[in-house]
């Protein structure tokens, strides 16, 4: 029970690697505010939180906004009285080609991927603060570094998202509050069903195991 008396909020956490990391910190003991745009998916990640053992919090947020990210550690600060965990997880994304892509599109993914980080970071930073520290993991993407064809926003708020952490890892270390990115490469969620379901075979061959990661191997390197 490495996480017991802790408080985690994990954003995205309706599906994919967002569900698989609140249930792993559930069954480590942490109470676990689960975040999502979509209510009812936030819902069932509760459930599963309270079936490990759990005291839990489920909580429609949109990371986008300012005014929802706030309410978001209100409310756990309401419920549990402490922050001690942000894992950053909510993202969004789409494979169009450049000459093709909306600017709204351009827009919507940054907002989500990187300017929804800072807001839910810029939220929970002063709790942290005055409780003498806390931890802060961002999923970045190996799209950070290595380019995929039609992925321009994504690729660029994943890079976001390094530089964003690696500024915090310096800036917030005297407040005793860890900031960190986890980057993995394809693993298979709501979102990038679209992308590799076709071509599962060619995105396989490319990897060493020869598969795409299940949500839970991510899961273990955040914890």
């Amino acid at each position: 029970m490495r996480f017991e008396g802790s408080v985690a909020i994990v954003t995205g956490a309706g599906s994919g690697i967002g569900r698989a990391t609140a249930e792993a910190f559930a069954r480590e003991g942490a109470a676990v505010v689960a975040a999502d745009i979509d209510g009812q998916s936030a819902r069932q990640t509760l459930v599963l939180v309270e079936q490990a053992g759990a005291h839990g919090l489920a909580f429609q947020c949109d990371v986008s906004s300012a005014t929802g990210t706030l309410q978001l550690v209100d409310a756990a600060i309401a419920a549990f009285g402490r922050v001690d965990i942000v894992v950053n997880n909510a993202g969004t994304g789409s494979a169009q080609p450049v000459d093709d892509l909306p600017e709204a599109e351009w827009d919507r993914i940054l907002d989500v991927n990187l300017k929804g980080m800072y807001l839910v970071i810029r939220a929970a930073v002063p709790h942290m603060k005055r409780q003498g520290g806390g931890a802060i993991v961002n999923v970045a993407s190996v799209e950070a570094t290595i380019g995929l064809a039609f992925h321009a926003p994504y690729a660029a708020s994943k890079a976001g998202v390094t530089g964003l952490t690696r500024s915090l890892a310096v800036e917030l270390a005297p407040h005793n509050i860890r900031v960190n990115y986890v980057a993995p490469g394809a693993v298979w969620s709501t979102m990038t069903m679209q992308w590799f379901t076709a071509f599962q075979s060619e995105v396989e061959a490319g990897i060493p195991l020869q598969r795409i990661a299940q949500p839970s191997e991510i899961a273990d390197p955040i914890l």
